[in-house]
């Protein structure tokens, strides 16, 4: 895993983070990865289009499927009427 230093921190901010760690019963590294990892999230907007975006891939992949499907059926039906003797068949 990457590793990632911070220069130049300034004493009181290494000094609450040192406090902050203790609260939570982490290390100082562990607090500031929990810092860092919850300051990079997505907002709950980003997240809600996320969401919308990949229903609407899986409503356009279901679309897609069915319609596949659709053909795969009609182009069955069609090999079964020729078998029958039919000249044409209309969907």
């Amino acid at each position: 895993m990457p590793d990632l230093l911070i220069r130049g921190l300034s004493a009181e901010a290494l000094a609450r983070l040192k406090t902050q760690a203790t609260a939570h019963g982490r290390s100082m590294q562990a607090e500031a990865k929990s810092i860092v990892e919850a300051g990079i999230r997505p907002t709950m907007a980003e997240w809600l289009e996320r969401v919308d975006r990949s229903r609407s891939l899986r409503a356009l992949q279901h679309d897609r499927a069915g319609s596949a499907q659709q053909h795969v059926l009609l182009h069955g039906v069609m090999i079964a009427a020729r078998q029958f003797g039919c000249r044409s068949v209309r969907p």
